[in-house]
């Protein structure tokens, strides 16, 4: 493969063996950026690896680039923290005439580069918070910021998130009074997706460590996300969207809260400093919580009662109305019947049934019939006494003249002779005589 394509540029790139000041040797390019180069070295009198960052060779005479390496040399020189790049020297070489930066190696990737391959699970995020935020914590408290915090400027050796580090203070920001800043001053610095409000002039425009603290929620969102936020497009744009806190998407639950104040477009409602970001336990997010019983609300006081819900007002009436409508409807159905509403059934007795009364019969044993209106030995409608006797009609049902339905009325039971009657014995003992009111005045033969 071509390295100077693979080195991202068509510019000549420094072969390997190339010594820098007889101190170390480059072996091979890593990187390109918009002015320096960086090439992976090592210590020529211990082997130690190393990379060098060098200005861009059509860079070198140019003073404001001279001046932002200067800048990174004194911000690492005065940096001393675990999630930080090692500063080692920095010097022009002789022989090239370009400045250059020898700096701690860290064999790894980048944070962009490992989350093409998805986002990070809730835990290594929370590693790689509080790594980050720790080490930013460092620089603030030299007077130090970055302005550039990024996922292309945040290194994972061997993927480990507890050992991350942050790389490329080249445009870092000196807050102390005695030094000049930087040679872009306060004004814009960074990447343009990653920059805070103020970085474009909003709320007042001045660059504070809580600059850095908006760039790092916008870090951390993209590593939950697996892609990074639209913060991106035209001026206006850029501006707009800075201007309420963005939508997080698919972020973590017990994240989420964090990187929410992290993105205040105010600076004011942001965390107080890093360490309040890197001090974030996972016992600090929100739990869900069972629902509780709700307490009992106080009775409505009768000035309270005036001025309740208009739909509640409007319903409650519009019951009333109903109810009084359906009103008579419910009096005639529920009302007990009165003496006009007794019912009156007929009682037509048909001539059939009276002239059978004047023929009622007595069954003995032995089988003779009598009859009080014939001659001795002969039943009723002039039947043998063996014959049996012809059975009786039902009388009519009497029919009811309230509703004009056909009710069934109760049969009243003669004395004694519903008392006495008794069916024949299936075992074929005699059956009890059967004695009517007729029978009484009859005298036996």
């Amino acid at each position: 493969m071509n390295q100077a394509a693979a080195f991202g540029s068509t510019r000549p790139i420094i072969p390997a063996g190339t010594q820098l000041n007889g101190i170390y040797e480059i072996d091979e390019p890593i990187a390109a950026g918009g002015m320096g180069e960086i090439y992976k070295g090592h210590a020529i009198q211990t082997g130690d690896p190393v990379a060098i960052k060098l200005i861009r060779s059509d860079l070198a005479e140019a003073e404001a680039a001279f001046a932002l390496f200067r800048k990174e040399a004194s911000a690492l020189h005065n940096l001393y923290h675990e999630a930080i790049v090692r500063y080692y020297v920095f010097t022009v070489d002789p022989v090239l005439r370009r400045p250059y930066l020898a700096m701690e190696y860290v064999d790894g990737q980048s944070l962009s580069a490992m989350l093409r391959g998805g986002p990070l699970a809730f835990e290594a995020a929370l590693r790689l918070t509080q790594r980050i935020a720790a080490g930013l914590n460092a620089a603030h408290e030299r007077g130090i910021i970055h302005r550039d915090v990024s996922p292309d400027n945040v290194i994972i050796p061997g993927g480990d998130m507890s050992r991350a580090k942050i790389i490329d203070f080249g445009i870092a920001r000196s807050t102390r009074l005695e030094d000049e800043g930087t040679v872009i001053g306060a004004g814009f610095a960074g990447k343009y997706n990653y920059v805070s409000p103020e970085q474009l002039g909003l709320y007042g425009g001045e660059i504070t460590p809580k600059s850095d603290i908006y760039s790092l929620g916008l870090v951390l969102a993209e590593a939950l996300r697996g892609a990074p936020i639209d913060m991106g497009g035209n001026h206006v744009d850029v501006i707009d969207k800075r201007r309420v806190v963005p939508d997080l998407g698919p972020v973590d639950e017990r994240l989420r809260p964090l990187i929410e104040h992290m993105l205040q477009p105010d600076p004011a409602d942001r965390p107080a400093s890093m360490a309040e970001v890197a001090g974030y336990r996972i016992d600090a997010a929100p739990r869900p919580q069972r629902p509780r019983p709700r307490p009992a609300q106080p009775a409505l006081k009768p000035q309270d009662a005036t001025r309740a819900n208009p739909l509640m007002i409007g319903a409650a009436a519009a019951v009333a109305v109903a109810l009084l409508a359906a009103a008579p409807f419910i009096y005639r159905a529920l009302r007990p019947p009165g003496p006009a509403g007794r019912r009156r059934c007929s009682r037509k007795t048909p001539a059939r049934s009276r002239r059978s009364s004047t023929r009622e019969t007595l069954t003995r044993a032995g089988g003779r019939s009598w009859s009080t209106g014939g001659g001795a030995g002969v039943g009723p409608g002039g039947r043998s006494p063996g014959a049996a006797p012809r059975r009786r009609r039902a009388s009519p049902r009497p029919t009811c003249q309230r509703s004009g339905r056909s009710r069934r009325r109760r049969r009243r039971p003669t004395p004694q002779a519903s008392r006495r009657a008794r069916p024949p014995s299936p075992r074929g003992k005699s059956p009890s005589p059967t004695i009517t009111a007729a029978t009484a005045f009859t005298p036996e033969p």
